[in-house]
């Protein structure tokens, strides 16, 4: 009782300052934008090396993102991405070479956040985004025993759908490190690689990266 009583008259003491400060703390979430210079690598996968899904021909690529946090769990960015996309087919002695930059809109989702109470300190946030994009490519299909070109296309341009998930390593108040896998998924693919897409599946293609 002694120490209720003693309690109750240090609060009347107290600089109310402090105690607005504790209850900073509590408030509720408020919205944020932020920016990711991003870099990594990118893959093709399609029509041309379907035997070889698995393509082993990674190439550079960078970009960055553009976004603005709505909730703890909803978000919205923007994305472009920069690569030249490779590829060799060896049963036909071809390869692909394509020089793309792509951009696009996402919806992210913060996974963490569906299960648990929002903590703006929690070390790792894993996430998912998808949106639509569009693509502007310049694709070249070569001959590799005579180094002639096949076929080849030049300023064009075609829808996407990125897909992907990621983590979020939480650095500082100011700073996160991101690693992030999305795939793109190219509306139609005769105009990227030359093939019927009658005979198989969409053409698509990769970006693993790492962002801060």
């Amino acid at each position: 009782m002694t120490m209720v009583v003693f309690s109750i008259i240090v609060l009347q003491f107290v600089p109310k300052n402090i105690l607005a400060q504790s209850d900073s703390i509590k408030q509720p979430f408020k919205g944020y934008l932020y920016f990711q210079p991003n870099i990594g690598i990118s893959q093709y996968f399609g029509s041309f090396n379907k035997k070889d899904f698995w393509n082993q021909n990674p190439k550079l690529a960078y970009g960055a993102v553009l976004g603005y946090q709505l909730s703890p769990v909803f978000g919205l960015r923007s994305q472009v991405m920069k690569t030249d996309l490779y590829s060799k087919r060896s049963d036909k002695n071809q390869e692909l070479t394509s020089d793309l930059w792509d951009v696009a809109l996402h919806l992210t989702i913060n996974i963490n956040d569906i299960f648990a109470k929002y903590n703006e300190k929690r070390f790792l946030n894993f996430y998912l985004f998808g949106g639509v994009g569009y693509t502007f490519f310049n694709t070249t299909i070569q001959d590799i025993t005579t180094n002639t070109i096949i076929d080849e296309s030049t300023g064009q341009t075609e829808f996407i759908m990125p897909l992907g998930a990621g983590a979020k390593f939480r650095l500082s108040y100011n700073f996160s490190l991101n690693l992030e896998y999305g795939d793109r998924t190219v509306f139609k693919g005769t105009k990227f690689d030359f093939y019927d897409p009658g005979e198989d599946y969409r053409v698509h293609y990769s970006y693993a990266s790492a962002g801060l």
